[in-house]
């Protein structure tokens, strides 16, 4: 039971049982010379209709002078109550009416009721106050004057907690009282944003204020309790995590906190940093120095400043000003201390099978880092950032735009290409635009989150790197396809009847094929076979060029919706095919010559060259007709001046593309690593129950970014499995993990890379 039960039924209950014979009270006489239930009284109209109370005339609540409460009792009014009447009377006590010879005057038309009517009152004969009928219920109340000016100021609050839960609590002090059921750091924080509002509780809220917080809010006033909020020492380090939870919902306070002036101090009296959006503020305009100087050294020295900068600042991207986008360089620093760790080693390889490798298992996060540097910021630092991106990135493009031109000299891609496979009945083909290896990852990782079970592996273009030849190329009716001797738009034609390919032609194949061409969100029919397509990665790229960086997250996206709602529609594998990736330079790629008249085509990446025409360009035969020559610009350079964003040429960015099958969520495992032994830096991983799983080595156990095996290998029968790892890492403590067919981390060790555990 509540309080308020408590004592409702004390009230109603204190005029006794009387049998048929005996006449009831006429009243129940509630005295209270001090006034101390008079708050709550109003309120417990409610629970007591018949109760009334003596003081100024007003019918609606029910109040009124002694001769008005007599005329109640006596039903000469309109209301007449079911039950005998209550009448509270505050500021007088028992004893003004037990002696009729010096009750006031006021009084007189009430003394005789107490013959008539009855008494409540503690059996000392004195009011029940509030402590002391908690105390009847068994409760321990403090007896300080502090206590029972709480239980005044919370007297609402008291009444409807459970005796319980109030027993539970020990000794009722001024403080325990003024805490039931209130949430002052969130109170607080309410009142500084609107401090001229004052509740019905201002009482309580000063009095816990000045008892908790050493504050007061009215002498004090909202800008020392934003003082006191930005340092955050005892009790306020609740009401800073209340506020750095939510921050975009205070905005009144976060004002509050940029008028608050940062102490100066040394020592041990240093300011708390986060606290201050100024400090804040400073020290970006101090990264946004020190940044633009890195974009003026050389790779070398930029990277390593870069990373000592991250060092610095990193911290900033925890604090709440981040989150309220007023750190856009620490949060673009993330990324470019990223780019600048994996940039600083090169992408190099002897074979083309070793540079895919390296670059699907590491190497694509220089890609991804650099565009989403680019994207952590506004138009007013995007030069910036583009300056120190080509300071720190576009030499390490480069340079692996060589080596992989050179390794495809030694080794013509078209080696490494196969048909894709059919789908199966019950799985449909997603086809994406420009789905470049980096932003696959992304895609990869948001699947994942949704619980789907993802399988990321690569698979190279048909060249040259663009749309009309490598869309049909990652099809699966690619052998009806060939091409033209001059190689006009890269566009091939159909086998069957020489036209060239259009979207209605390929659609018509698809169908003869048995396999569904679907329209952006249809769904089919699951039971058979289907293509659809979706995302606009590429159009966007040649729309926006660096810009691009900003659509990425969205598209990804949208891509993981479209896919999620094939598998809910009833298909059972979802598997994503793309035509080519992408370079992205913001302030465009370097400059390439071919003179117009050699070319029977020329896109910037790429030109078919005339019949008899020749060039000290790198040249590849056509992926549909070996007989016409695609001449290729050196390196990431482009045969357009100022393109930031192109394809169609020899770069493992545009040529080595990603396939993800995607199919509901996997059945869970139980498996446990029995041991990791490691034989130089080759690592063998023995699991019991594990037979399937795929294992991996990282350094975050649940993040995929930070594997540094070659790749994930499944375990055998046995449960056994080796793993190999670059020299680079030796020495590093890692974990080795079992993954599920979902991604999830099913069990881990820890190792260390090269060591013997």
């Amino acid at each position: 039971m509540t309080v308020r039960e408590h004592l409702v039924k004390a009230l109603t209950e204190s005029a006794g049982k009387h049998s048929g014979e005996e006449v009831a009270p006429a009243a129940i006489l509630w005295t209270d010379k001090e006034g101390q239930w008079k708050s709550v009284t109003s309120k417990m109209q409610a629970d007591i209709p018949s109760l009334i109370s003596l003081g100024s005339y007003s019918s609606e609540a029910r109040t009124g002078p002694a001769i008005w409460v007599r005329c109640a009792i006596g039903s000469a009014l309109d209301w007449k109550p079911e039950s005998i009447p209550v009448v509270y009377m505050p500021g007088v006590a028992r004893s003004e009416l037990r002696n009729s010879e010096e009750c006031p005057k006021a009084l007189l038309p009430l003394v005789e009721l107490q013959y008539r009517g009855t008494l409540w009152s503690h059996p000392n004969g004195k009011d029940w106050t509030p402590a002391a009928f908690l105390a009847s219920l068994g409760l321990d109340v403090a007896a300080d004057e502090a206590t029972k000016s709480a239980l005044q100021e919370r007297l609402t609050r008291l009444l409807d907690s459970e005796v319980d839960d109030l027993r539970g609590l020990g000794r009722l002090d001024a403080v325990k009282v003024r805490n039931l059921g209130s949430d002052w750091p969130s109170t607080i924080l309410a009142w500084m944003e609107n401090p001229s509002e004052q509740g019905e509780d201002w009482d309580a809220f000063r009095a816990a204020c000045k008892s908790q917080f050493s504050f007061d809010p009215q002498s004090d006033g909202e800008l020392v309790a934003a003082e006191h909020l930005a340092q955050a020492n005892g009790s306020w380090a609740a009401l800073w995590t209340r506020f750095a939870h939510a921050p975009h919902r205070y905005t009144g306070t976060v004002a509050l906190l940029r008028a608050v002036v940062p102490p100066t101090g040394e020592g041990l009296f240093q300011p708390r940093k986060e606290g201050y959006p100024k400090l804040n503020s400073d020290a970006e305009s101090a990264l946004r120095a020190e940044i633009t100087k890195v974009a003026k050294k050389d790779p070398v020295t930029a990277r390593k400043k870069i990373l000592e900068l991250e060092s610095e600042h990193g911290e900033r991207r925890k604090w709440v000003w981040c989150e309220l986008g007023e750190s856009p360089l620490a949060s673009c620093l993330e990324h470019l201390a990223r780019c600048a760790q994996t940039t600083g080693n090169a992408l190099a390889a002897t074979s083309l099978e070793e540079m895919m490798l390296r670059y699907t298992k590491q190497g694509w996060q220089a890609d991804q880092s650099a565009w989403q540097a680019y994207a952590a910021v506004d138009s007013n630092d995007a030069k910036l950032i583009g300056d120190v991106l080509r300071t720190i990135y576009l030499p390490w493009l480069q340079a692996a735009g060589e080596t992989f031109a050179k390794l495809c000299h030694k080794t013509p891609l078209k080696s490494l290409w196969s048909q894709v496979a059919a789908p199966a009945a019950g799985e449909c083909l997603l086809f994406a635009d420009g789905l470049r290896f980096d932003v696959a990852k992304l895609l990869e990782a948001e699947l994942i989150k949704q619980g789907l079970s993802v399988e990321l592996k690569p698979r190279v273009s048909g060249l040259p790197s663009v749309t009309p030849t490598a869309k049909p190329a990652v099809s699966p009716i690619s052998d009806q396809f060939t091409g033209t001797d001059s190689g006009i738009d890269f566009r091939p034609t159909i086998a069957a009847t020489g036209k060239a390919l259009l979207m209605d032609g390929f659609r018509d194949l698809l169908s003869a094929a048995k396999i569904q061409p679907l329209a952006g969100g249809e769904s089919g029919d699951p039971d058979g076979s289907a293509w659809t397509e979706a995302g606009a990665l590429d159009r966007l790229g040649h729309e926006e060029g660096a810009r691009l960086a900003r659509r990425i997250p969205e598209e990804v996206k949208m891509l993981g919706e479209r896919i999620r709602a094939l598998l809910d529609s009833g298909w059972k594998t979802v598997r994503v095919v793309t035509d080519h990736g992408w370079l992205w330079m913001p302030g465009g790629l370097p400059k390439a010559e071919l003179p117009a008249y050699l070319a029977e085509s020329r896109w910037g990446r790429c030109a078919a060259l005339k019949g008899t025409a020749s060039t000290d360009l790198q040249t590849v035969p056509w992926h549909y007709e070996p007989s016409v020559s695609i001449a290729l610009p050196p390196g990431i350079s482009c045969f357009r001046a100022g393109t930031e964003y192109t394809h169609g040429g020899l770069s493992v960015q545009e040529c080595v593309i990603p396939v993800l099958t995607v199919t509901g969520k996997a059945e869970s495992h139980t498996a446990s690593i029995e041991s990791v032994s490691w034989i130089g830096l080759r690592c063998k991983v023995k699991a019991e129950g594990a037979a399937g799983l795929r294992a991996d080595i990282r350094t975050k156990p649940a993040e995929p970014t930070s594997s540094i095996a070659f790749e994930t290998k499944p375990l055998d029968a046995g449960g056994q499995i080796t793993l190999l790892v670059s020299d680079d890492h030796e020495g590093l403590a890692a974990i080795v993990v079992l993954l599920g067919d979902d991604g999830r981390v099913l069990a881990k060790a820890p190792t260390t890379i090269g060591g013997t555990e």
